[in-house]
């Protein structure tokens, strides 16, 4: 939303100030802002869209090359209407080539639900995705954490008073994978993938999404929306069929190939068996306590945890802390095995899973159901690279 960006990467920038003389100093600028982007932000809450304009607008004269002022302006515009959706997606352009570099924030803020089924905003995501790419110098790293430990707007998502109330339901992907099926002799959805070693006695669960247009994604974590799918970061590849054998072709240029067997629901395939995914239940009968026994290979966390969905909309999450990746993208969050625990709200629909803790930290992952996977499918879930089953 449009405060996550404000107060919390605005104290790695530059700070905005008021009209001030040539010989003001910095540190007064900086100071300026504490006064200024509240107007703005009660202004855009209140639906006063030019008033909330004109005050980004100065931001953005007095701080060119601050990337926070254009996104800003991009979620001003986005809300007030389809006649200013150009301006919003020349300033996203614009913060992109200023080095905004979260792609997790265009995907999931609500202010820019307006435009993200345009064609132009896939571009930008894609390049706003190489930004977070790019290496951070440890001395860059560095003077944002010092700016974060020393600024009051620094609250570790949203500053309470300022930030409009997070709304679960609007953080859910409401677009599902097309249903696991085969369409001219292809894999169509999304499938969870087992294949064991019998060498080692252990086994690989990934989590594949064939889409209709023959592109693969391997471990895909947040959605399946075109912005979702242009920000993926992890294996992605094309894939064809060669005579009774289907072959993939990573982006790396490795291939994958082998004959492809169908069998009731998936398939078999490279020595593994592909179990078509079922959306979560849409009712309260999701809640309950979850133990985290088995890992998904592409997991960066360690495993055993559990999970406890409450009927009331919470949620207590053993072992597990929702926490920033870096300092150098403080608006990205991870979840950690580091022994502490999270706890806030949840909510689920169709393929994903939402958990919002105490501090309003947001954690959005793909969630479902496998069937057959397991002698219970109908309790077991596989969220955010573990297999939890219902205790």
């Amino acid at each position: 939303m449009f405060c996550r960006i404000v107060l919390r990467v605005l104290t790695c920038a530059f700070v905005l100030a008021r009209p001030v003389a040539a010989q003001e100093t910095a540190a007064s600028r900086r100071l300026a802002i504490e006064m200024i982007y509240p107007v703005m932000v009660k202004a855009l809450e209140a639906g006063r869209f030019g008033q909330a304009r004109n005050i980004c607008d100065q931001a953005i004269l007095w701080e060119p090359e601050n990337f926070v002022h254009p996104y800003n302006l991009a979620c001003i515009e986005s809300r007030a209407g389809v006649a200013r959706r150009s301006r919003a997606f020349d300033a996203l352009e614009r913060a992109a080539e200023l080095g905004f570099n979260d792609p997790l924030a265009l995907t999931e803020d609500p202010d820019l639900t307006a435009i993200r089924n345009d064609p132009r905003f896939a571009p930008i995501l894609q390049r706003v995705a190489r930004n977070a790419r790019r290496p951070v110098p440890p001395e860059a790293a560095e003077s944002e954490r010092q700016a974060l430990a020393r600024s009051p707007l620094a609250p570790p998502l949203l500053q309470p008073g300022l930030a409009r109330p997070i709304d679960l339901g609007a953080l859910v992907d409401v677009t599902s994978p097309v249903p696991a099926s085969f369409a001219r002799g292809l894999p169509v959805g999304l499938f969870l993938m087992s294949r064991r070693w019998a060498q080692t006695s252990t086994e690989d669960k990934l989590v594949w999404y064939f889409a209709p247009d023959g592109t693969v994604y391997q471990n895909l974590e947040h959605g399946f929306a075109p912005t979702d799918l242009a920000a993926h970061v992890g294996l992605k590849g094309t894939c064809r069929l060669a005579g009774k054998s289907l072959e993939v072709t990573w982006s790396d240029r490795r291939k994958s190939s082998g004959v492809i067997q169908r069998t009731r629901g998936g398939f078999k395939w490279d020595r593994g068996t592909f179990v078509p995914a079922r959306p979560l239940p849409a009712d309260t009968s999701l809640s309950g306590a979850y133990e985290g026994g088995e890992t998904l290979s592409f997991n960066r966390a360690p495993l055993a945890r559990t999970l406890e969905l409450r009927a009331d909309g919470t949620f207590h999450w053993t072992g597990v802390s929702l926490q920033t990746s870096a300092a150098s993208n403080p608006t990205r969050i991870e979840a950690a095995s580091n022994g502490r625990d999270s706890a806030g709200r949840w909510h689920a629909k169709g393929y994903t899973l939402v958990l919002v803790d105490s501090e309003g930290r947001i954690f959005r992952r793909i969630a479902f159901l496998s069937e057959d996977a397991f002698p219970n499918a109908q309790t077991q879930i596989i969220f955010a690279g573990t297999v939890y089953s219902r205790k």
